[in-house]
């Protein structure tokens, strides 16, 4: 990441899920993306917000960013 790429995700960056489409427009522009594997810790209290009804809508929600994509040409 540079400070240019910086500044175009501070001027606009999505809102909604943002995953597919920062992946996406990274790629649309040449950009290389790595994975980094992280150390994940059980969690210490509370609960989970993610149940069958969130779950289920950010599946419909990631499927119409790739469409949107794919129709782009960026994925």
């Amino acid at each position: 990441m540079n400070r240019d790429l910086i500044a175009a995700f501070a001027r606009e960056y999505p809102d909604d899920y943002p995953e597919v489409e920062v992946l996406a427009r990274l790629r649309r522009h040449g950009r290389r993306v790595e994975e980094v594997p992280v150390a994940m810790h059980a969690r210490a209290g509370g609960a989970s917000s993610i149940n069958l009804a969130r779950a289920t809508y950010y599946m419909i929600k990631v499927f119409l960013a790739v469409l949107k994509n794919l129709a782009r040409g960026a994925v």
